[in-house]
């Protein structure tokens, strides 16, 4: 599992670097439809690492309420009745 962390970090930092090349690109061009590949290059810039951050704590809650054999949840206080 930590292989396939791995490679999705590094395949989202590729992401991530490339937007900022092509934004760049777009700011320095002078075409009519530059204005527009910017901006939207701008936004995918701010809402991916916003989106893929939201993704991995919902992923991490859902793992946690999926997996019934976590023991924490399971321990029961000396004074609680069974």
């Amino acid at each position: 599992m930590k292989k396939a962390k791995r490679i999705f970090a590094v395949t989202g930092i590729a992401v991530l670097v490339f937007l900022y090349l092509l934004t760049l690109y777009y700011a320095l061009t002078d075409d009519p439809n530059t204005m527009h590949m910017f901006a939207g290059s701008v936004i995918m810039t701010i809402c991916l690492p916003v989106f893929l951050y939201v993704y991995q704590m919902i992923y991490r809650t859902y793992k946690k309420k999926k997996n019934p054999d976590d023991v924490s949840e399971k321990k029961h206080h000396p004074d609680q009745s069974l």
